[in-house]
């Protein structure tokens, strides 16, 4: 900054005005231009100076220097600047003065020379320098001094020519988890892929501000680009994109349809009145420089729909568009589906997918350049744009809810054995939750344990209070839950008081778990049910009780108790808590779900031999097939059973078969015509005739021919 004062006063020195020059009177006046941030190559605001007093038609020459607080960024030819223009006011036009060019003094300075101009009939004279551009970051500068004959003073040579405003883009973001596709025809459209139903990722732009998004301007400036990457695609996969996209201004906007507007491939009319249209550059590098254009506007109505498959390099797959066409005099938004497309034989599941968003190119080359892009911008991120749109609260959103189902203040002595707490999280909105959860420590340290740290959707967070190495007192915590994508932020206060610590006794029994006693998955059980206390600490003296009801037990080991989930247990509840006694020691309630129905196949009998059904033991079809259930309880008859692809409609009578606490035992005719083969049942209720199907997981069954 020293430097650029130096500069400027060196400029400001002016030369003795004769007496006949001291009659001109001069004014300095500047455009200061909002700037968008992270700009390498902004273009500042005008420069006007006006002079009167001056002798009609008397010439003028000389040299006019122009200093800013900033880095000159315009596209460099030798030591010339492009882009910077000298124009005189000819009857209130401005004219380009031939053969005056920027010369550059320094990286903050130029001098316009070599003028050769006059005053006009009314002895005046009025000069504008236009397209200088500079670094943005902070409000921009400009001194202007003037030098030659006659003498044109500049009593206030200090203008501002840019304002540093952050102008920039807002995005938002869906996110989806990849999943095998069909195979889809070459050509295959818009249309074509929302049909198909491939997941895809909603990525919409928000400008903050007027003119962020430009289409190509002057000879030395190109199109304002739009990077969007796409973190975490898989190995085999790839990412279809629109060629074409237009803004919410557009006769139709282009929208996959899940962030408020219905999906459409577009429509866009250039005339009369211009609106937001991105076209697809093929080829660029993943900062958005070079490539070729992917889609051309034509004149009158563009119909959009084509795809292509987005750039990737080095396992980063990136789209980059640039600004066609837009209306500077608003705010623009515009939004696009991209669709990610896995191999048919792909597993279900994996990485979560969502996009990001900055302004385009992105380059690290500051100051006047012969080769770098106009414009350019330094690494950047686009911010949340739902303030800007104000949908923060629309249902399309996820939105984040956590409930607390277990206490979370706890008392312990020092040197005790870890506490269990849980809470639920869960989307109350729309697309899909990605949340994550991190302790907030407010006395003490390294007391909590959280599992899992992070996740998609509903899920239970289990978290543990470890007094083991702590001095008596009181410890507070935080669990921080948030959820990503603007879905919210809740905080759940932990309470840890520990006390002093007590004689040596024999710990309380401890649940690990709760599952089903057919799958022994985690998930709900259904009142009469069979069910699995995991943990440690059981002997044959312990109990257990479930929602405050005495369940039976039937079987008791020292990590696993198997009970009979109370028949009592209203089914209308959504949760209920299990806890195991043992002489009075009494384990900490573990909060399990509750469903009217929640079937679960324990085995398969096969009736011929009596032997469980099995690789070494299949059954033959035509004959009969015994299936022990848990969890139908409540259900109504009948209950459906599908083995392999065929659904059972009857059930054999079970007379003399004696049934096993909290089981059913379902007995069907393997149907005939079924080949020899590894396959599975699927065993589903329901507790209102025209009800949903609740079903469990399916058994692995294999059937011989006779």
């Amino acid at each position: 900054m020293r430097s650029i004062i130096s500069t400027i006063g060196f400029l400001a020195v002016l030369g003795v005005l004769t007496p006949a020059q001291a009659i001109i009177q001069c004014q300095l006046t500047g455009v200061p231009v909002p700037m968008r941030g992270y700009g390498l190559a902004e273009q500042a605001g005008d420069i006007v100076l006006r002079c009167a007093g001056g002798t009609p038609f008397a010439p003028i020459e000389g040299t006019l220097q122009v200093a800013v607080s900033s880095i000159l960024a315009n596209q460099a030819d030798g030591v010339f600047l492009n882009e910077v223009m000298l124009a005189l006011d000819v009857a209130g036009a401005w004219h380009p003065i031939p053969g005056v060019r920027a010369r550059r003094l320094g990286a903050n300075s130029l001098a316009l020379e070599e003028i050769h101009v006059a005053f006009d009939p009314a002895g005046t004279v009025g000069l504008r320098v236009s397209g200088i551009r500079v670094e943005s970051g902070t409000d921009v500068m400009a001194l202007v001094s003037a030098f030659g004959n006659p003498q044109l003073p500049v009593p206030f040579a200090t203008v501002i020519v840019g304002r540093s405003t952050g102008l920039g883009l807002g995005a938002a973001s869906t996110a989806t988890i990849p999943r095998a596709a069909p195979r889809l025809p070459d050509d295959i459209d818009f249309e074509g892929l929302l049909a198909a139903g491939i997941p895809f990722v909603t990525t919409r732009i928000t400008e903050t501000g007027p003119a962020v998004l430009r289409p190509k301007g002057t000879q030395h400036e190109s199109a304002t680009r739009v990077v969007v990457t796409f973190a975490g695609v898989p190995k085999d996969g790839r990412v279809l994109v629109p060629r074409g996209v237009a803004g919410s201004n557009a006769i139709q906007a282009t929208s996959g349809g899940n962030l408020g507007i219905p999906a459409a491939p577009g429509l866009h009319l250039p005339q009369p009145s211009p609106s937001l249209m991105l076209g697809l550059v093929s080829g660029a590098d993943p900062n958005g420089l070079g490539g070729v254009p992917a889609f051309e506007l034509i004149p009158g109505m563009n119909l959009l729909g084509p795809v292509a498959t987005s750039d990737e390099r080095d396992g980063l797959h990136y789209a980059v568009y640039e600004v066609l066409d837009a209306n500077n005099a608003g705010l623009e938004t515009a939004q696009f589906p991209a669709w990610i497309v896995m191999p048919t034989d792909w597993r279900e599941g994996g990485p979560v997918i969502r996009s990001s968003v900055s302004l385009g190119p992105v380059s690290e080359v500051r100051g006047a350049s012969e080769s770098a892009p106009v414009p350019r911008f330094a690494a950047n991120m686009a911010i949340n744009d739902c303030p800007l749109l104000n949908d923060c609260a629309a249902p399309y959103f996820p939105h984040l809810r956590v409930t607390p189902i277990s206490p979370t203040e706890f008392t312990a002595p020092s040197g005790a054995g870890h506490q269990i707490g849980n809470i639920i999280v869960e989307n109350t909105g729309g697309n899909l939750l990605e949340w994550r959860v991190r302790v907030r420590y407010e006395h003490g340290a390294d007391w909590v344990r959280i599992f899992p740290e992070a996740g998609v959707e509903r899920a239970t967070v289990r978290f543990d209070v470890l007094p083991g190495n702590l001095t008596p007192g009181d410890y507070t915590a935080q669990l921080v839950v948030t959820g990503l994508a603007n879905a919210g932020e809740v905080i759940i206060p932990v309470l840890l008081r520990v006390t002093m610590p007590l004689p040596p006794v024999e710990p309380p029994p401890v649940i690990h778990d709760v599952v089903n006693a057919g799958n022994r998955i985690p998930g709900p059980v259904a009142p009469g049910s069979l069910a699995v206390v995991l943990g440690e600490g059981f002997t044959e003296q312990s109990t257990v009780t479930a929602g405050g009801i005495p369940a039976r037990v039937l079987l008791v080991e020292a990590d696993e108790i198997l009970i009979e989930v109370p028949p009592a247990l209203d089914p209308g509840l959504r949760r209920a808590l299990v806890q195991v006694d043992r002489g009075g020691r009494q384990s900490v309630p573990w909060g399990v779900e509750i469903a009217p129905v929640a079937p679960a196949v324990l085995f398969a009998l096969n009736e011929d031999d009596n032997e469980r059904n099995g690789p070494d033991f299949p059954v033959a079809t035509g004959r009969i097939l015994q299936l022990f259930v848990t969890g139908l309880g409540l259900a109504l008859d009948p209950v459906f059973i599908r083995l392999h692809d065929r659904e059972i409609e009857e059930l054999l009578r079970t007379d003399g078969i004696e049934e096993p606490v909290g089981a059913k035992v379902l007995r069907f005719v393997v149907p005939e015509d079924l080949p020899a083969m590894a396959t599975s049942v699927l065993v589903c209720g329901r507790t209102e005739p025209d009800g949903e199907l609740a079903c469990g997981q399916p058994l692995d069954i294999t059937l011989k021919k006779p």
